[in-house]
């Protein structure tokens, strides 16, 4: 199932801090989860945990 809003979203690059992973819900699944990172300049960015690639 995808998010009501995903058909407005771009894909972007962005490079930061893993602050959160996962809502913390019981019962969400990869497919449905995010992860929040933190950015330089403080700011969090939410993507789908699906579509994000992690590099070093």
């Amino acid at each position: 199932m995808e998010r009501q809003d995903r058909g407005r979203e771009l894909p972007a690059e962005f490079t930061g801090v893993i602050a959160q992973i996962g809502s913390g819900w019981d019962d969400v699944d990869a497919d449905t989860a995010y992860v929040w990172v933190r950015l330089k300049s403080g700011r969090e960015v939410k993507a789908l945990i699906r579509d994000v690639e992690h590099t070093r």
